[in-house]
């Protein structure tokens, strides 16, 4: 499709203190509870019930409960296409995630030839997931995430803020009893690289989770088909193709959609979302001014009836939900 292209603190602490001092299986087992409750409520037949079901346990990150549900619904209505979609991404997800990219060795050896046009793009590392992750990170939003953080790192960024106005404690023992929320926070807004590469943060955050459940349903069947953005005849602008993705895959495309520039227009525009190419791109051509060079420089297959489109305002309700600053993630898919 592209061309070439004020909580109460209380309530906080209590959040963070069950998140990260409590076994995970606590949380497992009150998933799997209320599954069951609610799927066992349900009529067998009722399939937008358990199509909401299967929306609930995919944003709790139950892809096996997911693949449960869309499996009911396909043995109702064989042909059901969001139940389709839902089961391939929980597939994807339950075979390989993105702890299977820590074991791959990479395919491009030191001193190999260089990734060439056309070429599909190479798969985030875990280390590079982690620096969209930190970046993403928002503490508002992102209370209940799960966040290593190195202890080292951690005695090391207080040590470093001793004295300084923006350390928001009287002593370094009150940071240390914080949570880990409020710890990741200023680490990653006041520490150095080497204290922000200390925070770990093992799940995704709202703003990929959103991009995720709204951007990849939009842009996989539209722009990273084989005979579009997702094969050998792409150009410039490349992207992993399949309605179903890894992990790993979809920070790629994540990354690939978010830094890639036409004409001086991104595709992900946070300054001004309705500007951005990924929505532009999607709406019929058009001769009006205002989308001189917004428009696809090629003919193709309106995505978008028009503005009013839910799934137009599904993806520039995700656009208007990232922070207007683009953040610098510092990788290199060339390397």
């Amino acid at each position: 499709m592209f061309q070439m292209m004020n909580k109460p603190i209380i309530r906080v602490a209590l959040i963070a203190t069950v998140c990260f001092m409590v076994p995970s299986d606590v949380f497992a087992d009150s998933v799997d509870d209320t599954y069951a409750e609610r799927f066992k409520a349900l009529k067998r037949d009722d399939l937008r019930g358990h199509l909401e079901l299967a929306k609930w346990v995919r944003d709790q990150d139950r892809w096996d409960l997911v693949s449960r549900s869309c499996t009911h619904i396909l043995r109702q209505e064989p042909n059901h296409k969001f139940a389709k979609l839902l089961l391939e991404q929980a597939r994807a997800r339950l075979g390989k995630d993105d702890r299977d990219q820590r074991k791959k060795p990479s395919s491009r050896k030191r001193g190999g030839r260089s990734r060439s046009v056309g070429d599909p793009p190479r798969l985030l590392t875990h280390d590079e997931i982690q620096r969209i992750r930190r970046a993403e990170f928002e503490p508002d939003i992102d209370d209940r995430v799960n966040i290593r953080i190195d202890r080292k790192m951690l005695k090391a960024f207080a040590e470093s803020m001793k004295g300084s106005i923006e350390f928001p404690y009287d002593n370094r023992r009150d940071f240390f009893r914080d949570d880990r929320v409020e710890q990741a926070s200023l680490m990653l807004r006041l520490g150095s690289k080497r204290h922000r590469e200390g925070v770990g943060i093992n799940g995704d955050p709202e703003r990929i989770k959103g991009f995720d459940r709204t951007v990849v349903p939009y842009v996989q069947p539209n722009c990273a088909t084989s005979d579009c953005h997702g094969g050998v005849h792409a150009g410039k602008f490349r992207i992993l193709g399949g309605r179903s993705l890894s992990n790993s895959a979809m920070y790629t495309n994540f990354y690939l959609l978010h830094e890639y520039v036409v004409g001086g227009e991104r595709l992900i525009n946070r300054k001004a979302p309705e500007r951005s190419l990924l929505l532009t791109y999607g709406l019929p051509p058009t001769n009006d001014p205002e989308f001189k060079g917004l428009s696809h420089p090629a003919p193709s297959v309106a995505a978008f009836e028009d503005k009013n489109d839910p799934e137009y305002r599904a993806v520039l309700s995700w656009l208007k939900s990232l922070d207007l600053t683009s953040p610098d993630y510092g990788i290199d898919l060339n390397k």
